[in-house]
């Protein structure tokens, strides 16, 4: 086992950087544009549902309710209004000179009545095409709104990738540029006292933290009222001159002859050291 120097981590506050300001900004704004637009045109659309469905009313309350409705049949005579009960020619003449005799304030009744169908009809059509409309509208809307998610999800993943990022630049920048105190003094200290042939990592030499600490285990040991946090950091090196065998497993006969043995789960390669 490689002795290690051991020092208490003592992690500093950082200053938390706003890098998607700019974008999400961008985003917020296209988000807001879209939805203003969408529910313009949906209250556009109520406020003509809403005149249509007023003026509908307005002209069927205008209209009596129940009304007498009369078969026309040219030519029948009392036994088909007996079994039909349709209007025969006799009774149909009595009601021409009836309309005839109506007064000129009561044609234009009936006129404004058939004015009132029409319209009632018209008004039936543009219901249609509003419904229509609006389902359509409705369509765009739930369409919209998975874009928009969509759209949501990426700019928040994007956005802890960034801020992953920048947290990672910012704890390398940290403690990659100079040593702690501690830390320097027990290199230096170490240093001078290594045997021949031993020498610091690449890492301590170069005053790269960052990789020391990549490469640092941890222990907890308890004490009272808290814990105790060990780092042990790689230090120094060493090289060591390494013979590599191959190794081939054999089979061997038994004594009888007639099986042979074999090692199986061996390594293909073994290396040795004159002091290990």
């Amino acid at each position: 086992m490689l002795p290690s120097a051991t020092t208490n981590d003592q992690s500093s506050k950082t200053q938390s950087q706003d890098i998607l300001s700019y974008n999400l900004s961008n985003a917020e704004k296209a988000q807001q544009q879209l939805t203003t637009m969408v529910r313009d045109q949906a209250v556009y659309e109520l406020t003509r549902i809403e005149t249509i469905e007023r003026n509908h009313h307005g002209l069927k309350a205008s209209i009596r309710q129940s009304r007498n409705q009369r078969g026309l049949f040219d030519g029948g005579g009392k036994i088909l209004n007996w079994l039909f009960d349709v209007s025969t020619t006799e009774e149909l003449d009595k009601v021409n000179n009836q309309v005839a005799k109506l007064s000129t304030e009561t044609t234009a009744i009936v006129n404004a009545l058939e004015t009132h169908a029409t319209l009632i009809n018209e008004t039936m059509w543009e219901l249609h095409a509003s419904k229509e409309a609006t389902d359509a509208l409705q369509r765009s809307c739930l369409t919209l709104n998975k874009e928009l998610n969509n759209a949501k999800r990426t700019i928040n993943n994007l956005s802890r990738e960034i801020n992953g990022e920048t947290e990672r630049r910012s704890s390398k920048q940290r403690y990659g540029k100079n040593l702690p105190r501690p830390i320097f003094h027990s290199t230096t200290e170490i240093k001078t006292k290594l045997p021949t042939g031993w020498a610091l990592t690449p890492a301590t030499q170069a005053g790269d933290m960052w990789k020391s600490y990549q490469e640092a285990t941890v222990t907890a040991a308890a004490i009272e009222n808290g814990i105790r946090l060990f780092i042990h950091i790689p230090i120094f090196e060493f090289t060591r001159a390494l013979t590599l065998y191959r190794v081939i497993g054999m089979a061997r006969a038994t004594k009888n002859g007639s099986t042979s043995l074999k090692y199986v789960g061996l390594p293909q390669y073994l290396a040795t050291s004159p002091d290990h």
